[in-house]
């Protein structure tokens, strides 16, 4: 297997973080996540690039014991991009989706949930063997309230330079 770098695509860069004001109900996780190659024919022999989307499929808010929660349920989108085989240079693009459910312990927050904000903090790979790799990645989540303001306003759009072309997440600023 190669050493070369690998191209992460998928960090959220600070300037697009949520402007949350103090104790505003959020979640954060780390999660790796073991990814197999689909066909047996194919063996790694360098990771090239690796990008991670996260998206909310649905949320909704449920009474418990200790408060309302926000249940938030989203899948992980990751495209990889390995060569295979030196002698023939054989480029893949495999793609993975990996289901999460997670909460939020709303507390007093008072308000319509109107949205969730996800921020990727981190993205590390590595290749365990020939025909799997360990994507860990670190997840911020918070809710967008609407009252009279937003407690926590959506972040600016994206700079277009900063995008990946072929998963359309942020470049990793290296």
């Amino acid at each position: 297997m190669d050493s070369q770098p690998i191209e992460i695509f998928g960090i959220t860069p600070p300037s697009h973080f949520p402007q949350c004001p103090p104790h505003h109900p959020c979640t954060q996780f780390c999660e790796s996540d073991t990814l197999y190659l689909p066909s047996r024919k194919i063996k790694i022999e360098n990771i090239r690039q690796v990008c991670l989307k996260v998206l909310i499929n649905s949320f909704k808010i449920i009474c418990t014991p200790v408060g309302n929660k926000l249940v938030i349920n989203g899948k992980k989108q990751i495209k990889v991009l390995l060569s295979s085989n030196p002698s023939h240079q054989a480029l893949y693009s495999i793609d993975f989706e990996i289901p999460f459910c997670t909460f939020i312990l709303l507390k007093e927050l008072q308000g319509d949930v109107v949205d969730v904000y996800t921020v990727v903090e981190d993205i590390s790979v590595q290749c365990i063997n020939p025909r799997s790799i360990t994507i860990a990645s670190v997840i911020f989540i918070c809710p967008i309230v609407k009252k009279d303001h937003q407690l926590c306003p959506p972040p600016p759009p994206p700079i277009s330079q900063s995008i990946c072309t072929h998963c359309h997440s942020y470049l990793n600023p290296t």
